[in-house]
């Protein structure tokens, strides 16, 4: 049985009587790493809620963070929710036009930022009506520009503390599993970001869900660098709360690699690319030593899959585990129990490898309206090109038309404002519509095959699923990612994102150079993707087969608007982007 749902600061504040003095949260300070016990994370946090109620905000008042990951995120999330308030995220990497526009939709009164540059370019798209203060993480504000420093802000802290302190506590005391936690925008492969409401009572149930089935303790300790304003990233946090395991920060995406080693973590959440970069790394240093070492690989690899029992094959695998993975293993610090990927669908041959190395790499499915997993693949009980079964409590079904529906107390309790909307994916008996398709396999294992807004109708009234075609391309370490083009049209084609770094190192192996623009137009660069092509073809029926390709003369980003924070494509974007090149491809 699940327990009776809690409200996040329950979880928060019952953590911190058990673990007090333990750390919680480490990070990257003058080149050494530091530590807040729980503790500390807690005073900080009363130091941020004593602010917010000294500036006027009430409980159910909407407050904004728009800050790379970091602790202060963290302080600041738990001091809104001590206030009583609605935290409303927000990417920092999103255009200054978009966060006002999130701004305005979710009603916030406040918004904490990370710096005082990004604060500027925020106001000058004109300060959002109702958002009264704009608070920067940097000591230092700009009076004349409307924003109020860190400093300034701790020190309107420490009036008055008592009466705050008993406002807190009554406000505290208040707090109900079906009060509003935060408003999250989903991120918006198509049209306009929506703002998930989603209540204390869904991420109780979510975390103590998650805790029966994932083997996470107080002793374990996860990396943390994805971006905070993500579901995913946040879950993490509050599964801390449930758990009391430590989070340590990245200082930045780049410096992960080192940071494996420094931290030692336990475990990582992920996205799929991070895992598809360590495993396409992993395969560029084979293929660099020639091929004895890459019939070496290919041996181990064979062998650490072989499931055969016995004497023989069980020194196998251990041969092969201390000759090749047990040096992957320390790369990444040597004390990883398992991985976890979301966000987005993982190729199997990426899974294959790491639990090849040791490294249990577990996929999951769930989409914001969720509170994060709604299904996951488990230590012990998994099945690789699946994203797992149910969590406890939450019922997955597969609808007439294929689309995958979700049922359960982490549901969302609607669209912000929205109620037309809301009633398009809720139906009436509860089911959320997930807009994603599916099947499910007699032990309850749900496959992930497509997007159902994403489905291509061509010309000849055929329909094809793209996301299908495009991740057996994304399977190679050349393509960062493909766009398949055919709705309206009379055949399919391919927009290809080619992975600079793996095409320049496999130029420079067959003595072809110049800039990458020069590269992609290269003959043996057009016939290196044309057998990728061939070969996803040999295997599509063929009204489904990619007649046309062309490589882009510029990489997507999230700059351009081709891609949103979490490095998904934002397929009308790029096709407006290079509607020229495809209309090329069609002549």
């Amino acid at each position: 049985m699940i327990p009776a749902p809690e409200t996040l600061l329950d979880l928060f504040r019952g953590q911190v009587q058990k673990s007090r003095y333990r750390t919680a949260l480490r990070y990257e300070a003058g080149g050494v790493f530091r530590s807040i016990s729980w503790e500390g994370w807690s005073d900080k946090s009363d130091q941020v809620a004593r602010g917010l109620v000294g500036l006027g905000v009430d409980r159910g008042a909407r407050v904004a963070i728009v800050a790379r990951t970091r602790p202060r995120w963290a302080i600041v999330d738990v001091g809104i929710m001590k206030a009583g308030a609605v935290t409303t995220p927000i990417y920092p990497t999103l255009p200054p036009r978009e966060v006002c526009a999130i701004l305005r939709d979710s009603g916030a009164t406040v918004a904490l930022v990370e710096t005082l540059e990004m604060a500027r370019r925020l106001l000058d798209c004109g300060r959002p009506h109702g958002l009264r203060e704009v608070i920067v993480f940097e000591a230092d504000g700009d009076s004349d520009a409307g924003v109020t420093g860190w400093d300034d802000f701790v020190a309107l802290s420490q009036v008055e503390v008592s009466a705050r302190n008993d406002e807190l506590e009554t406000r505290c005391a208040a707090a109900r599993p079906d009060d509003l936690a935060t408003i999250v925008y989903t991120s918006g492969t198509s049209g306009e970001p929506k703002g998930v409401e989603l209540t204390h009572g869904a991420f109780t149930f979510e975390m103590n869900a998650i805790r029966q089935v994932f083997p996470v303790g107080p002793d374990d300790t996860q990396l943390l660098f994805l971006p905070l304003a993500h579901i995913f990233a946040r879950m993490t946090l509050f599964l801390q709360m449930r758990v009391g395991f430590t989070t340590a920060f990245s200082h930045s995406i780049g410096t992960v690699g080192v940071d494996f080693g420094r931290i030692k973590p336990t475990f990582i959440v992920a996205v799929p690319r991070l895992y598809e970069k360590l495993h396409e790394v992993v395969r560029a240093h084979v293929e660099e030593g020639g091929d004895i070492r890459k019939r070496v690989f290919d041996w181990a690899f064979a062998a650490r899959r072989d499931k055969a029992k016995g004497v023989v094959a069980g020194v196998k695998r251990r041969y092969a585990d201390r000759l090749v993975f047990e040096g992957i293993r320390e790369r990444l610090g040597g004390r990883i129990r398992f991985l976890v990927s979301g966000a987005a669908p993982l190729g199997v041959e990426t899974a294959e490898f790491f639990f090849a190395a040791g490294l249990p790499l577990l996929t999951g499915y769930g989409l914001t309206e969720t509170a994060g997993a709604a299904t996951a693949n488990l230590l012990g009980n998994h099945r690789l090109g699946t994203v797992g079964r149910a969590l406890p409590g939450v019922s997955v079904a597969i609808g007439d038309d294929a689309e995958i529906l979700i049922r359960g107390p982490n549901v969302m309790r609607g669209y912000h404002d929205d109620e037309k909307g809301t009633a398009r994916v809720i139906d009436d008996e509860g089911w959320l519509h997930t807009g994603d398709l599916g099947c499910l396999d007699a032990d309850g294992f749900l496959t992930i095959t497509g997007r159902k807004k994403d489905l291509l109708i061509t010309a000849g009234g055929k329909t094809i699923a793209p996301r299908k075609l495009e991740a057996v391309l994304e399977e190679s370490p050349f393509v960062a990612h493909a766009v398949v083009i055919a709705d309206r049209r009379p055949y399919a084609v391919a927009l290809i994102d080619l992975d600079e770094e793996q095409t320049r190192a496999w130029a420079r192996d067959k003595g072809v150079s110049g800039d990458f623009r020069t590269l992609i137009e290269h003959p043996k660069v057009h016939e290196l993707v044309t057998g990728l092509v061939d070969a996803l073809n040999s295997e599509l029926a063929g009204y489904e087969t990619i007649k046309h390709w062309a490589a882009l003369p510029k990489k997507l980003s999230q700059a351009s608007g081709e891609l949103t924070p979490t490095l998904k494509v934002r397929r009308g974007a790029v096709e407006k982007a290079h509607r020229s090149l495809i209309n090329n491809l069609y002549r």
